[in-house]
């Protein structure tokens, strides 16, 4: 299995993020989370806490940095970390299926004239507690 690296900007929605990670925590997702926050605080402490060790979690603060280049620089680092050979953009209020990323990645692993895969979508709405 291949592992993606997904790319998360944000901006002043920690309550998304926190309800991503809890989402790919509870899945025990493979795939590490790149968070790249432009917001003006730091959440870092309480995105580390929210993930509990269940899910790889690479945090950055970058504050009032704009999406394009947040994301660029959210790329640059999994590149350096190199944990993963691709990697997917992700709204901070998006799920993926990890299964999915997976047959992606194995995809454009024994494809090289592609450059991008993609799955199917499936749309759901969380019930409010």
């Amino acid at each position: 299995m291949k592992k993606v690296a997904i790319l998360v900007p944000t901006l002043d929605r920690i309550d998304f993020v926190l309800r991503m990670i809890k989402y790919y925590a509870s899945i025990n997702c493979p795939h590490p989370i790149f968070i790249g926050d432009a917001s003006s605080e730091s959440s870092k402490e309480l995105v580390l806490k929210t993930a509990q060790n269940n899910v790889e979690i690479y945090y950055f603060h970058w504050k009032s940095l704009g999406d394009r280049k947040t994301l660029i620089k959210l790329a640059q680092e999994a590149n350096k970390a190199d944990v993963s050979e691709f990697c997917a953009f992700h709204g901070d209020d998006d799920f993926f299926i990890p299964e999915s990323l997976s047959k992606c990645a194995d995809f454009l692993h024994n494809n090289n004239e592609y450059a991008s895969a993609q799955g199917r979508a499936f749309c759901f709405k969380l019930n409010q507690k």
